[in-house]
């Protein structure tokens, strides 16, 4: 960074020729909004760089050079990977009352502005000093470095806007503060959410599809506004069905089915769905996520609230999901298989509650599990592959050890 004389756009050959150059070397310039020279208006200071994010902003106060002074803003990753630095700040404070006599003498003069820069850079080179510099593994920013970039380019504006008194400039840093504004509020609840606990319920209904409530399911159909023709037609195909019992060569005798679908149908788990469409609707509390007999509900606690606030409100709300769950299963007779139906705590915090809290649906408890087979997928508290990958791993060794 430096005076070039060199203007890029108007100094025809010699200006392409420093071009080519900065081409052959992957270099690019980066070049102020505003002439740098007294003398002219040509812009021939600027800078040569690659692979930083830099900003070339010109000073527009008093200097003895016929060059207007060049500030750079360079926005860097930081040091090495994993090295972190903190300021010692008990060693900076006993410096600093050290020298404190001396300062105070300096500052009774009357060369204010001078005794001030002199005070400001003897801090900056004691700060320096009193860094302790360690290897980090797990280190990473607060805020991610797509914000850091806006930030600092609607400071660097403002700054611009402040100084010339533009207003596109200081429009333009208006928009990125709010754009700032509008995505670091954003990151915050994200890492909000992502740190409450969670409760799954595994549901599971007692011979789901064989537990079919004629009678509802097709009242149901024609308040979805179903065809009465397709209605009939499905009553007809449920109806007036019979079964027998064979053991050991001998048969019973022809048993009415009142209940359930014909095994081995495609309609049949079509039915089923439908007739349970609307279960979302008596448990608004969870996000519901429903595959054909199986039901996964989901329930995240409050964000913005302490960790064990969270657990206590979660615990009151996964109670009144199987309350209203239960109520469902009365309305809809489909039973609940209550020894297969299940809760899964799991959150990013290293302790959990311990004991977790007793959970009733209906009149039966409902028992805490730290992993799940879920649609062929392993779920675990921690919700991570290492489970999935170690049960497939030994799968894998069963069949080639065959």
């Amino acid at each position: 960074m430096g005076d070039f004389n060199i203007d890029i756009e108007r100094d025809g050959d010699k200006a392409d020729r420093l071009v080519e150059w900065m081409d052959s070397c992957s270099l690019g310039p980066v070049v102020p909004d505003t002439n740098t020279s007294l003398r002219s208006d040509r812009i021939i200071d600027y800078a040569i760089t690659t692979g930083v994010d830099l900003t070339i902003q010109t000073y527009e106060g008093d200097t003895s050079s016929d060059h207007k002074p060049l500030l750079g803003v360079l926005i860097s990753e930081g040091g090495k990977m994993g090295e972190r630095s903190r300021t010692i700040w008990s060693v900076f404070s006993l410096f600093l009352s050290y020298t404190y006599a001396f300062w105070e003498k300096e500052w009774n003069s009357e060369l204010y502005d001078a005794t001030y820069e002199r005070f400001i850079s003897f801090l900056s080179s004691l700060n320096t000093r009193c860094q302790h510099f360690f290897t980090s593994k797990h280190a990473r920013p607060s805020i991610p470095q797509e914000i850091i970039k806006i930030l600092a380019q609607s400071r660097s504006l403002s700054f611009k806007a402040k100084r010339k008194g533009d207003i596109i400039l200081r429009t333009e840093a208006r928009r990125l503060r709010n754009l700032a504004r509008f995505e670091l509020k954003r990151f915050q609840q994200e890492q909000l959410a992502k740190s409450s606990p969670v409760a799954t319920v595994f549901v599971d209904f007692k011979s789901a599809f064989d537990q079919l409530w004629f009678d509802g399911c097709l009242g149901k159909l024609t308040r979805m506004g179903i065809p009465q023709a397709y209605v009939s037609w499905i009553h007809a195909w449920l109806s007036e069905r019979k079964a027998t019992i064979e053991i050991h060569g001998k048969r019973s005798r022809w048993i009415q089915i009142n209940r359930g679908g014909p095994q081995g149908s495609s309609l049949t788990p079509s039915l089923f769905i439908t007739y349970h469409s609307d279960m979302a609707d008596y448990i608004p509390g969870a996000m519901s996520f429903f595959f054909a007999d199986d039901l996964a509900a989901v329930l995240a606690g409050q964000i913005g609230v302490r960790f064990t606030d969270q657990c206590v409100e979660l615990e009151r709300r996964l109670q009144t999901f199987l309350d209203q769950l239960e109520l469902y299963s009365i309305l809809a007779v489909q039973p609940i298989n209550y020894s297969k139906t299940q809760v899964m705590f799991s959150a990013r915090a290293i302790g959990y509650p311990n004991p977790l809290p007793p959970v009733h649906c209906g009149d039966h408890m409902v028992e805490w599990i730290s992993s799940f087979k879920y649609l062929g997928y392993w779920l675990t508290t921690k919700l991570g592959w290492g489970n999935m990958i170690g049960k497939t791993r030994i799968a894998v060794r069963q069949r080639t050890a065959l």
